[in-house]
């Protein structure tokens, strides 16, 4: 029997006990017993009481980069043992927790070092090294080569084209500045494995939320990832969350997390039609318009903003909104 992953938290399923069900009975092989049955997620996933601790820890390591984190705080966070707590982030991360704040501590580095001017003194103090020679040292031990090679090197994100090689027009942009706001989100899983993770994800999140009384009108829906691009972070160690913004202020439960999102100056392109183009928006962005502009990309996180959906609007009529944090040059 062919292994099966669970689309709601990443379980393998090898037997057939352990699909979950569908209203009618049948077996539902996207959705495992633990997250799915009679038709229906159920309030905790696997892992699931471990999932929101995890949550909770990857939201402190991502706002507190720049500090110092010491483990036995992150399991206080985490509301687990120190023992448990390792082998509980191993297995939902498939990293050990000290390997996944060096990696996302050295891809942001090494994001830093190719879209901005700071110098690497500010870059370790960002990215939390004591020194420049601390940095410089675990740097080309991850990477293979020195920072200052590293951001001479030519890459997809130092190399600038012109605006036909972009694989897609002109796209309308404007500079907002943006309050903080709150959002609900889950982990798309398995993005590259699946080519409908992020519709599984979205039946899963949206299901969550209506019991609670929402979406409405005024409700906003987003997506984002916590990893730098695919050209410095491997494509399966990103990870891919969808969300939607927290009007009625709910809290973190199983696989379902509370993010804030940072406020500050955004670019704001807005890209008609398919989600097939935005590829090429990236490209776009980060290789025309950042070169091309007064601004170059900030410290906050990148994410989309969906205006419809594909179950309202025909394929060519969609429109995303792609937010680039931006500080003048």
């Amino acid at each position: 029997m062919e292994e099966c992953i669970c689309q709601s938290c990443g379980m393998a399923m090898a037997a057939l006990e352990h699909f979950g069900t569908n209203r009618d009975r049948s077996l539902n092989k996207d959705y495992c017993s633990y997250c799915y049955q009679n038709g229906e997620f159920t309030e905790e996933s696997t892992s699931y009481s471990y999932l929101k601790p995890v949550n909770q820890v990857i939201d402190y390591i991502q706002t507190n980069l720049q500090e110092k984190v010491e483990l036995t705080d992150l399991a206080n966070i985490a509301h687990i043992s120190h023992f448990h707590f390792h082998r509980i982030f191993k297995s939902v991360m498939n990293e050990t927790v000290g390997e996944y704040i060096q990696r996302i501590r050295l891809e942001r580095a090494a994001f830093k070092l190719q879209t901005t001017n700071l110098t690497l003194v500010q870059i370790a103090e960002q990215v939390g090294y004591q020194t420049q020679f601390a940095l410089s040292k675990a740097f080309k031990k991850y990477f293979g080569i020195p920072p200052t090679s590293y951001r001479s090197m030519p890459t997809d994100l130092t190399t600038p084209v012109k605006r036909r090689e972009c694989g897609i027009s002109d796209i309308p942009c404007d500079i907002r500045k943006l309050d903080p706001f709150e959002v609900v989100y889950t982990q798309v899983i398995s993005p590259y494995q699946y080519a409908d993770a992020f519709t599984q994800a979205w039946d899963k999140l949206l299901g969550y939320v209506k019991k609670e009384g929402i979406p409405d009108e005024n409700t906003g829906y987003f997506s984002f990832c916590r990893d730098v691009p695919s050209i410095i972070s491997s494509p399966e160690l990103q990870r891919f969350y969808v969300c939607i913004s927290n009007s009625d202020h709910l809290k973190s439960t199983g696989s379902f997390g509370v993010q804030t999102i940072e406020g500050g100056v955004y670019a704001v392109f807005t890209v008609c039609g398919s989600y097939k183009q935005l590829p090429d928006a990236y490209t776009y962005i980060y290789r025309y318009w950042l070169f091309n502009s007064e601004y170059q990309i900030g410290d906050s996180m990148v994410f989309e903003k969906y205006l419809n959906s594909p179950d309202e609007v025909e394929e060519e009529k969609l429109i995303t909104e792609v937010y680039i944090p931006v500080i003048k040059k």
